[in-house]
């Protein structure tokens, strides 16, 4: 999917899928912009509880929104059945990501992850501006799950600027 404007949107906001609980594979989202949304956005998809999305990418995203949960990729993954299982994200990534939000949980490639495993997934050229808690290049924060080196390969962000208010980094704002 290409040239994706959504403007004035509550919640479950994403180039792709708004929420989704089925699997993906192969989707691409570019030029996507989000204007005027609120929890859970992201460029592929807002909201995940699925068990796997493999081999999919997102570019040149840009998200200004009002709440909690936003990602140049995914707004929050909850591992298969709501995180009760470990979901698994594997070969995506996120390039090109401006993201402007006054929530908390902010990423270049998710907003939050809870209880996934994550493995060769990337995020490059990201800009976050945010007032709030919990922000990182890759994830602003990460819970019970595990981010894997595979094959000769590992996660990392790249080319990352980020203005926080609390619990900021580089790759991760908040482990838990």
């Amino acid at each position: 999917i290409t040239d994706v404007t959504i403007t004035g949107s509550n919640s479950n906001i994403g180039g792709l899928a708004g929420m989704s609980n089925g699997n993906i594979t192969g989707c691409k989202a570019e030029k996507i912009l989000i204007l005027q949304g609120n929890t859970y956005c992201g460029g592929l998809v807002g909201y995940y509880t699925g068990s796997s999305i493999q081999s999919s990418s997102t570019k040149n995203v840009v998200i200004k929104n009002n709440g909690d949960y936003t990602g140049g990729f995914v707004g929050a993954f909850e591992g298969g059945s709501g995180g009760a299982t470990n979901g698994e994200i594997q070969k995506c990534s996120a390039t090109d990501v401006y993201i402007n939000t006054q929530g908390n949980y902010t990423g270049g490639f998710a907003g939050n992850s809870k209880g996934e495993n994550i493995k060769i997934c990337t995020a490059t050229n990201i800009n976050i501006e945010s007032s709030g808690n919990d922000v990182g290049g890759f994830i602003g924060q990460f819970e019970n799950g595990q981010i894997t080196y595979l094959d000769g390969s590992s996660c990392y962000a790249k080319s990352v600027n980020i203005v926080g208010k609390e619990s900021v980094g580089g790759f991760v704002g908040c482990n838990r």
